[in-house]
């Protein structure tokens, strides 16, 4: 009789709050109690009734956003990033033109990338790797081979999913590492790779009927089917430590130690190489004009020239709207997880929207890891129990069944930590791109359902798409680190 392999399962996230009163976060809860002082010290001292309704009116308009939310923000949250997008509306900086004619000469890649610089270095075992530039943050990018799909038992697998946090982890034990951009991307499949390797193994002298076989097997891969490619991005902090550092420090600092990084992210299934200043260029520059990507990658597997700079790798127009991101002979949709799945998965659970599909050749699905370093995390697990007693202790009235999980997993985690376990946030992003004549509501419908089948509460990223989709290159661009709007107003 055959035993089934048991799955090991994952959970126990958390979303990091500080809880007040009557459910609340501490932020509202303080400004509450400001507002509550002021409120009475209005109504104790001999004022005039005008002024005293206006000092409630005004404790109400400042306090209720801070306890009201919708779609998991605050409506502070909201307003806020409402006047930013009114801003950005009025002053036109949703609209990019670049190139001749315009007052940006050359193809830049727009928004927060404008200013970022690319350059090239040799690692301490020879091997070249890209850097870029954006702000204080430097970007090395992983070519990767992601495993799993393979026929391997799953206690191995299990293995590599445990080895993969451990690298993670291992990461975070660096007060400098900012992020880990894990991007899975699949695009339509040319054919140019199988028609390149048919070049070099068919020789002119073969015998005809080897020669046919050998054409009509290669050749016969259509060029409507979807591959699948891999990358993670590692962003550090220049400014962390003692200095800030310039980029030939930082340069040589990652140069000494991106062997051993590479080697303890393939150790858990994922073989993978750092990519060339070259490569980078040519994946910026696919992502951004989609009708680019086959003499891109002609040039790529034949080794010559791109034509064109980092400064010329981004779009020569670009329209940010509300739902969607138009860019060259592109229109992107980008989706954000809002939040985790509500129960415990296995190592299978993203496999269907990772899976490539003919419906939505070009899709990219990016995880984005914050990890803590190893003093952060034990502040970190200790806070949320807290938090969570607290809110438990000090509520009156039934106690939620949320509130008493809530004090598992935090307990749980705690005990994790303790035991060699990091402590990472993450967010999950899923972004298509489709013809600018295509159907949006089908992607909508698409998505839905692959969000679904994989656990995921995905949601339209309105007013964000353009900083979704360059998030999601994973070229440089974490969004939290470039965060405009405070935690403390968060829901």
């Amino acid at each position: 009789m055959a035993e089934t392999e048991q799955r090991l399962l994952y959970g126990g996230w958390t979303q990091p709050r500080k809880s007040g009163m009557f459910g609340g976060t501490s932020t509202g809860t303080y400004v509450f109690i400001a507002a509550a002082i002021v409120v009475l010290l209005c109504f104790a001292l001999p004022l005039p009734g005008l002024v005293r309704i206006g000092a409630v009116l005004i404790a109400i308009v400042i306090v209720a956003p801070l306890w009201l939310s919708w779609g998991g923000k605050s409506w502070w949250e909201i307003a806020l990033e409402s006047r930013g997008r009114g801003g950005s509306l009025r002053s036109g900086e949703n609209h990019y033109r670049s190139g001749g004619g315009t007052q940006v000469p050359s193809a830049r890649c727009p928004g927060v990338l404008a200013n970022s610089q690319l350059s090239e270095h040799v690692a301490i075992d020879g091997t070249r790797f890209g850097l870029i530039k954006v702000g204080d943050f430097y970007t090395v990018v992983l070519r990767t081979w992601p495993q799993g799909s393979e026929w391997i038992d799953q206690a191995r697998l299990d293995q590599m999913v445990q080895q993969f946090g451990g690298a993670i982890a291992f990461n975070g034990q660096s007060p400098d590492v900012e992020a880990l951009v894990a991007v899975v991307e699949t695009l339509p499949e040319s054919a140019q790779r199988v028609a390149l390797q048919h070049e070099k193994q068919v020789k002119e002298n073969a015998h005809p009927v080897a020669k046919q076989i050998h054409t009509e097997a290669n050749y016969a891969v259509p060029s409507a089917e979807v591959r699948l490619e891999g990358r993670m991005s590692i962003t550090f902090n220049a400014d962390i430590g003692m200095r800030h550092r310039d980029t030939v420090e930082q340069a040589d600092d990652i140069a000494r130690r991106l062997p051993r990084i590479v080697d303890v992210i393939a150790t858990s299934g994922l073989p993978c190489r750092p990519m060339g200043e070259r490569e980078i260029i040519a994946i910026t520059r696919r992502g951004y004009s989609p009708a680019d990507e086959f003499d891109v990658e002609t040039a790529l597997l034949q080794g010559q020239d791109l034509g064109f700079s980092w400064a010329d790798a981004g779009p020569l127009s670009a329209d940010d709207k509300r739902g969607y991101y138009l860019h060259d002979a592109g229109m992107s949709v980008s989706y954000v997880m809002r939040k985790p799945p509500a129960s415990a998965v296995d190592a299978h659970v993203l496999e269907e929207v990772l899976a490539p599909r003919s419906e939505i050749p070009r899709k990219r699905v990016v995880v984005c890891y914050r990890p803590h370093t190893p003093a952060e995390s034990t502040r970190i697990v200790d806070e949320d129990h807290i938090d969570a007693e607290r809110a438990v202790t000090g509520r009156v009235g039934r106690l939620s069944e949320e509130a008493r999980l809530r004090v598992e997993r935090t307990r749980q985690a705690r005990e994790e930590q303790a035991l060699g376990a990091g402590v990472s946030r993450f967010m999950i992003s899923v972004t298509v791109t489709i013809p600018t004549d295509g159907d949006l509501s089908k992607v909508e419908s698409l998505l839905s359902d692959l969000g679904t089948a994989s656990r995921l509460d995905l949601r339209l990223a309105y007013n964000q798409q353009a900083a979704l989709f360059a998030h999601g290159m994973g070229i440089g661009l974490v969004l939290p680190s470039h965060a405009t709007i405070s935690d403390r107003v968060a829901a």
